[in-house]
């Protein structure tokens, strides 16, 4: 089964398509700057961070670099890491590439990202959104979703990869905004790794501790529970490309013919959404069964999660 798409790939800020990293579902933006391009994390080659000994001293200022607050007890000092400036906490909320940084280094950032353009190891925060089966998800995994459901029967979706030098091309053709022509098995294989390049993991760096912490829980009403709890924390735009992608990951596994169980989804998707900032072999080993625990929970109550999608 074959389905040709055009994959669009303009790149932009959605205005209020998501909440920062910094932020709650539920809390107030703490400025214009920390707003939507707050969830900017991961490895970023190219952004010079300052080393802590070239970090302005303590002491060298008493009160807040930007809003002018004074520094106390409550109010403690926090230094970029990019112009290693002091500030308060609410003007070093923003979180770019996992560093903490003030509001103009978040501005300057931002700016450099979405110029860039590309789809793959785009920040989710950027991406073009549009609306697909009563959700807001990136374009990108809105046509590569329909490419999988042309042929949900088609066996080892998600499991069996293409060549690396026909994923390489199938990339460079999406990137270049070309049509493509993708079984669903290879449309499969194509989220995967557009989920794997994301700089920051669907389920987000700083939620890591605590979804595999859920995974360990063994009440299973518990860990549903648990699980729908950490993924309304997610920005919105996160939270809805996860129900697309559960939901889609559902339907497979709820097809005989393809051969794919929810643990099996869960299995060979779980490392491409759900990572640390620093991989150590040890813990990733150890960190394994919880994780395809949790996301396999994720994926066979997705009915949960799509219901706050419409709040």
């Amino acid at each position: 089964h074959t389905h040709t798409h055009t994959i669009r790939h303009t790149q932009k800020v959605q205005n209020g398509s998501g909440l920062g990293m910094g932020e709650r579902r539920g809390s107030s933006a703490t400025s214009s700057a920390a707003g939507s391009s707050t969830s900017l994390l991961g490895p970023q080659p190219g952004v010079d961070w300052l080393s802590k000994d070239k970090w302005m001293p303590d002491d060298a200022v008493q009160s807040c670099l930007d809003c002018g607050s004074d520094f106390s007890l409550l109010s403690r000092r926090h230094h970029c890491r990019r112009c290693g400036q002091v500030f308060c906490d609410t003007c070093t909320s923003a979180r770019m590439y996992g560093q903490r940084v003030c509001n103009a280094c978040c501005e300057a950032l931002t700016r450099s990202v979405s110029s860039d353009g590309t789809l793959f190891g785009a920040s989710l925060a950027l991406v073009e959104v549009e609306p697909y089966r009563g959700l807001h998800v990136p374009c990108v995994l809105r046509q590569l979703d329909e490419m999988v459901r042309s042929g949900l029967d088609e066996e080892g979706l998600f499991r069996v990869s293409p060549s690396h030098a026909r994923a390489k091309q199938t990339k460079t053709d999406l990137e270049a905004g070309m049509e493509v022509s993708l079984s669903s098995r290879d449309a499969a294989a194509m989220i995967k790794l557009w989920l794997r390049e994301m700089p920051e993991p669907l389920l987000t760096f700083e939620l890591y501790d605590d979804f595999i912490e859920a995974g360990r829980i063994g009440v299973y009403t518990d860990r549903i529970e648990r699980s729908v709890v950490l993924c309304r924390q997610l920005p919105s735009v996160f939270l809805h490309t996860a129900c697309c992608l559960f939901r889609l990951l559902s339907d497979v596994a709820a097809n005989a013919h393809n051969k794919m169980t929810s643990d099996t989804c869960a299995t060979v998707v779980a490392p491409n959404i759900l990572r640390e900032q620093q991989l150590d072999a040890t813990r990733c080993r150890d960190h394994n069964i919880p994780s395809v625990t949790i996301v396999q929970t994720l994926i066979d109550n997705v009915d949960r999660l799509e219901g706050y999608c419409t709040e």
